[in-house]
């Protein structure tokens, strides 16, 4: 780094585990250096896109986490011990690099998170057939319990220069129109979206926003998307039941089909 950093006693320091792994190290550098220290563990846009932060020494893995500041020095007022101020001629540092996996996605940087979860539908014997024979199943009593995922993900865009506010709006309720970050074709449900507002020491508003969405997978088939329901055809004693697309009164889609690469800037 450009910035001056002298390590204090007992830094840096390492530590691992199977699913994780950091780096930390604590020094002094200038006052008038916190600023610059800044913008070189996490750099501003270039040219609108949002780079990488700064990869830890001696490891490619491990990028700039986290920077915490504290004052180093404290002086008395006319030697009163119950007066001091802080001095900010040199500063205490303290860095930590984590192996966060980053993605950079269009021009942003993300990083993704997912709950795995799962529910339970009831279908009903009309719906079942016997594997040996062939036959319907017609004992009332036989129901079998379809398990299907229900999960949650996060998508958090780090840094962002802008705000899509009004791409967020017209896709609540939505569904992806195409795949999506590995999710298939209208089984990613957009719920929503959580930003803040940042004021970056390079001077210019950034975003942390954080795309909320359920993905739903029925019986492993994803052509089953967000816009299906299950019909039990009960005036046909189930002789047409199974998964059938909705459309509204006026021709639309219940979950609307949205190109999701409108809500990444």
């Amino acid at each position: 780094m450009s910035v001056s950093y002298v390590d204090l006693l007992g830094s840096p320091t390492y530590s691992g585990n199977i699913s994780e792994a950091s780096f930390t190290s604590t020094g002094e550098i200038p006052g008038s250096c916190i600023d610059q220290l800044y913008m070189e563990l996490f750099p501003p846009p270039a040219n609108g896109v949002v780079p990488l932060p700064k990869t830890c020494p001696g490891s490619s893995q491990l990028y700039a986490y986290n920077m915490n500041v504290e004052p180093l020095f404290s002086e008395q007022v006319n030697n009163n011990p119950g007066d001091t101020f802080n001095t900010y001629d040199t500063v205490k540092a303290t860095v930590t690099w984590k192996n966060i996996a980053y993605l950079q996605y269009n021009n942003s940087l993300i990083t993704r998170r997912m709950r795995m979860g799962g529910k339970f539908l009831e279908l009903p014997n009309t719906f079942l057939q016997w594997a040996d024979t062939g036959k319907p199943v017609t004992n009332p009593e036989v129901k079998y319990n379809l398990n299907y995922s229900l999960s949650d993900c996060e998508i958090k865009i780090h840094r962002s220069p802008t705000n899509p506010t009004t791409a967020f709006i017209a896709a609540g309720g939505c569904c992806n129109a195409s795949p999506f970050m590995g999710s298939p074709t209208g089984c990613l449900l957009f719920n929503g979206a959580d930003d803040d507002e940042l004021v970056t020491p390079y001077g210019s508003t950034a975003y942390d926003i954080t795309l909320k969405c359920t993905m739903r997978i029925i019986g492993g088939d994803s052509t089953i998307d967000w816009n299906y329901v299950y019909d039990d055809d009960a005036e046909n004693n189930g002789a047409n039941s199974g998964w059938k697309k909705l459309k509204l009164a006026n021709g639309s889609y219940p979950a609307p089909y949205v190109n999701f690469e409108s809500l990444i800037p």
